[in-house]
């Protein structure tokens, strides 16, 4: 199964996954990059969330693969 990373873009940078999840495609990571976005809104201040412009998906080898906008 492929190891998929999520790493988090603001206005500052990136903050990097260096654990990653196993999931069996990119449809699955997709969806857990949606989750993860609904989930940063619900558990972050409104002033940290809005900072976050995206989440970006990458393979093993560090490829990009999507990019997930994060509204």
């Amino acid at each position: 199964m492929p190891r998929f990373f999520f790493h988090i873009r603001d206005e500052n940078g990136c903050i990097t996954d260096h654990n990653g999840q196993d999931l069996p495609n990119i449809d699955a990571a997709h969806f857990a990059a949606l989750k993860a976005a609904e989930e940063v809104w619900d558990d972050l201040s409104f002033e940290v969330a809005r900072e976050i412009r995206s989440i970006e998906i990458t393979d093993e080898e560090y490829h990009r693969v999507m990019i997930v906008p994060v509204h």
